[in-house]
This record gives structure tokens, C-alpha cells and sequence, in this order.
């Protein structure tokens, strides 16, 4: 073994080094800002102001609408109500409950595209 020690160093060292290489191979590098992304679990200032003005645009835009389709929205969706159930509270066809949220969320929809970026 005495003879025997540099080969053993240099062989246990080059093993080492490309053990070293193959990880870091597989190994993805973060581009800049990256990791902040990955760390925080809460969202960019941006997008919770943006949540906020979208979610009061939407009840603004909910008030401008028909009361009957005021009331089918708010029944499916505040209260999580089936087209059964809201034809029943509302003394209205299954029918006619999914064609007046149709035209309600329709209406939602055109007024929320067609706001100013």
C-alpha cells in the first residue's frame, strides 16, 4: 500500500471531481429572479392590486345586469346553487336558468375584454 498511496489519492480525487460534474450537469441554474419566484408563497404586489380592481370591475359590472340575471348569478356562484335548485328558488325552467346565466356571463365577459389594459 505504501507505493500505492498517490494512485489511490488520485484516483479517489478524480472520482470525487467527475461525481462532482455528472450532478451539476443535471443540475438546472436559476435565470435572474428565479428563485425569488419559487421562494415566496404570497404573489407580486402587481397582481394582487390586479385581483382587487378585476374583482370590484366584476361586481360593478354584475350591478349593471338585469335583476333576474343579478339573482342567477349570485345563486350559482355566491352560493353554489344547481340550475335545479335555482329553478326552484326561482320558480323558473332549468332551461331558462342555464339560457339567463348564459347571456348574464356572456355580458360579464364582453364587459371585461373590452376594459382598458
Amino acid at each position: 500500500m505504501d507505493g500505492h498511496v498517490a494512485e489511490w489519492l488520485f484516483t479517489v480525487c478524480r472520482n470525487r471531481s467527475l461525481d462532482v460534474w455528472r450532478k451539476e450537469g443535471r443540475m438546472k441554474r436559476f435565470e435572474e429572479g428565479q428563485v425569488e419566484r419559487l421562494i415566496t408563497a404570497e404573489p407580486p404586489p402587481g397582481r394582487t392590486l390586479e385581483r382587487a380592481e378585476q374583482h370590484a370591475t366584476a361586481l360593478r359590472l354584475i350591478g349593471q345586469l338585469m335583476p333576474n340575471q343579478q339573482e342567477v348569478i349570485r345563486l350559482k356562484f355566491q352560493n353554489g346553487f344547481s340550475y335545479q335548485e335555482i329553478a326552484r328558488i326561482t320558480s323558473l325552467s332549468t332551461g331558462n336558468v342555464g339560457f339567463i346565466l348564459h347571456t348574464a356571463l356572456k355580458t360579464l365577459r364582453s364587459g371585461m375584454t373590452s376594459l382598458p389594459e
